[in-house]
């Protein structure tokens, strides 16, 4: 099976270019293959190298970020009892700073990454009809994930006899940051967040992905989307249960901004990911607000 991760020689120049570069950045000459330009045409162009370091950063790097960040907020403020340690890291205060902290340092680190090849992320956000579609996108996926709540999300709840109002834990550790400060969390969770899990999911591992093939490309993506935002207890069987319910939800986004970045580039799904953020967040404040 041919797959793209080899560099091509450019016919023209004779130097060395990326495989899924539709041109040569030195002679602007379009690629010889066909396949390249139909297949990784609308994709944000850069190295092999980077595409595994946005992936890296997003994987490994902001587990790593929240560890220490986690670590010193912790060491500075968590009181010495164990009662007043458990309630500090289920406070609203330490949630917004963990939270913001992390995907701040996160967000720098993946634009230092990005370097030189900023100029081509901001040149593409010229297309605006893309952030158009990418509205369009996020009204599906919000249609989308509405609709398999009604049918599918709360009948389940009901009749494994689980609180309609439960939250999976990925869920349920943002809510504290969102009723402590919405503001800042629309923010993070809204453009800083979709910023850098655009940057490793799809320009990260959809790119370096899909040089085994488009398909391998979607299947390997949208899996890994989702399961990065789960958490599977396996002694607890509700838990267990809440996570997997909520499964399928994250692989209807995952589908859905894999598709937009595909067809209509990296504002597309930049877009979509930052809007649908924004109306969960804003949603999620709503419903915790009536709780009081």
């Amino acid at each position: 099976m041919k797959n793209y991760f080899k560099s091509r020689y450019c016919p023209s120049c004779g130097k060395p270019v990326d495989p899924t570069s539709p041109c040569c950045p030195y002679c602007f000459a379009p690629s010889p293959d066909p396949y390249v330009k139909r297949t990784y045409g609308n994709f944000l162009q850069v190295s092999i190298y980077k595409q595994i370091g946005f992936l890296a950063l997003s994987l490994l790097g902001l587990s790593l970020i929240m560890l220490i960040v986690q670590a010193i907020l912790l060491a500075i403020n968590a009181p010495a009892d164990l009662d007043g340690y458990n309630e500090y890291i289920a406070s609203g205060e330490f949630g917004i700073l963990y939270l913001s902290i992390s995907y701040c340092l996160a967000g720098v680190a993946a634009g230092l990454l990005l370097w030189k090849d900023w100029e081509k992320l901001i040149r593409s956000f010229a297309k605006w009809k893309n952030v158009l579609v990418g509205i369009g996108f996020a009204a599906i996926i919000i249609v989308a994930t509405v609709a398999y709540g009604m049918l599918v999300t709360n009948p389940v709840y009901e009749a494994l006899g689980v609180d309609s109002g439960t939250t999976n834990a990925n869920q349920g550790a943002l809510n504290s940051a969102i009723l402590a400060s919405p503001v800042l969390s629309c923010f993070i969770l809204s453009i800083v967040g979709p910023f850098c899990e655009e940057l490793g999911y799809r320009v990260g591992l959809f790119g370096l992905s899909s040089r085994l093939g488009k398909v391998a490309g979607y299947i390997i993506t949208i899996v890994v989307f989702a399961l990065i935002h789960v958490s599977f207890s396996w002694d607890n069987a509700t838990e267990m249960a809440v996570e997997l319910v909520n499964l399928p939800s994250y692989l209807i986004g995952g589908v859905l901004l894999t598709l937009a970045y595909d067809k209509f580039g990296f504002p597309c799904s930049f877009s979509a990911h930052a809007l649908y953020n924004l109306f969960s967040v804003l949603m999620n404040y709503a419903s915790l607000r009536s709780g009081l």
